[in-house]
């Protein structure tokens, strides 16, 4: 089957020249890629204003992952949004060809990828068939190749490759130098903000959002009922189970381990919603997902549990001078090996890394303790 999709890959690589074959229109405009997931769409947005200052008299159209680009339309900052589906794009010819249709008659004369791990068969070959003379990336990981050779093929496309060193930064920075490479200007720091809905007939209910990126990554279930179970107890409140449509079966877990007043959202709201529930909750409990980061735009507390693959690039994040939001609050089990980029070398593939693991119930219910004397629901304070 590997060696099947493999070719498929390959066919559809090379079928891709045949949209280089229809003639460009060259106009001022300018694309930008942002094809990446929707906790680093939510931390982009601190800074995607500023692109509006570097090409202050170009009209500016963003690629944007169809998981969140509902949400970049609602905040209106582009010219316009290309919506794309990166599975259909990968695994779908026609759709894939139209796609690429699509981006060519764009007729941009600069297209800059935004990814630091850039991809061959998505990212590089937008680029590739763009029809842009100005082709800009970042001299990011190779994390996202999937064989040696695979680089320097993608990467022959671009005619100018900037390097950014992110050891040490937060996204937020990252994003900061990326900006000051293409405009020689640096832009301030700033969190990012989403529109939403605001409920104010709604009773008190906070979050919970057990599923992670990857289960190597999942803090226990029964973690997670036990925290249900004790935010109950201290509040009489209750909760609200998010997730993706694949994560239903885990929030019915939770409920049935909590066996307190908990509603099962999971794979029941679109983004919008989604977004409308953390902005209205009390607070948020969740591993270390896109969830954390919403509850930040939209001003909510949130508590996430942190490992340790990526520590100080996402999460924590930097304190900004002069800057009054509610930024996530975070427990981890600190290990030397922190920065592992989740190649843990002490368990096998998919089984629960150690740093997680290790994140105990006592030390969330010591964070969220401040939380929760705040919102005053109950007497027992």
């Amino acid at each position: 089957m590997t060696i099947l999709r493999t070719i498929i890959k390959e066919l559809y690589y090379f079928l891709d020249i045949l949209v280089k074959l229809f003639p460009v229109r060259q106009t001022n405009k300018i694309v930008l890629i942002k094809s990446n997931e929707i906790g680093d769409f939510v931390l982009w947005l601190a800074s995607a204003r500023h692109y509006k200052k570097i090409y202050r008299k170009r009209k500016i159209v963003v690629i944007a992952n169809a998981s969140w680009a509902e949400l970049l339309i609602r905040e209106d900052i582009f010219d316009k949004v290309i919506v794309l589906k990166t599975w259909r794009f990968r695994v779908n010819l026609f759709y894939r060809l139209k796609k690429l249709f699509e981006i060519r008659n764009t007729g941009a004369k600069t297209i800059v990828n935004l990814l630091y791990s850039k991809d061959l068969y998505l990212s590089d070959t937008i680029v590739r068939c763009s029809g842009a003379k100005e082709r800009i990336g970042i001299l990011g990981d190779s994390s996202n190749y999937e064989l040696p050779r695979d680089r320097p093929r993608g990467e022959k496309h671009y005619t100018q490759l900037l390097k950014i060193d992110i050891s040490g930064l937060h996204e937020f920075e990252i994003n900061q130098q990326l900006q000051l490479l293409l405009s020689k200007k640096e832009f301030p720091l700033d969190y990012p903000c989403l529109q939403y809905q605001k409920n104010f007939s709604a009773p008190p209910y906070y979050v919970l959002f057990p599923g992670a990126g990857g289960r190597n990554r999942q803090w226990p279930v029964e973690n997670f009922s036990e925290m249900a179970r004790w935010i109950y107890n201290k509040t009489g409140m209750s909760g609200i189970i998010c997730g993706l449509q694949n994560e239903q079966s885990l929030a019915e877990t939770l409920m049935n381990k909590a066996q307190v007043p908990l509603l099962n959202l999971a794979g029941k709201t679109d983004l919008t919603e989604f977004v409308d529930k953390i902005a209205n909750a009390q607070f948020v409990l969740s591993n270390d997902t896109s969830a954390i980061h919403i509850a930040c735009a939209a001003n909510t507390p949130s508590v996430a549990i942190l490992g340790g693959g990526h520590f100080g690039r996402f999460l924590p994040y930097v304190k900004i001078p002069d800057k009054k939001k509610l930024l996530p609050a975070i427990v981890f089990h600190k290990m030397d090996c922190f920065g592992c980029e989740w190649n843990c070398n002490f368990v096998k593939f998919d089984e629960l890394v150690p740093c997680v693991e290790k994140v105990t119930i006592s030390g969330v219910e010591k964070i969220l303790m401040p939380l929760l004397k705040e919102i005053h629901l109950s007497d027992k304070y």
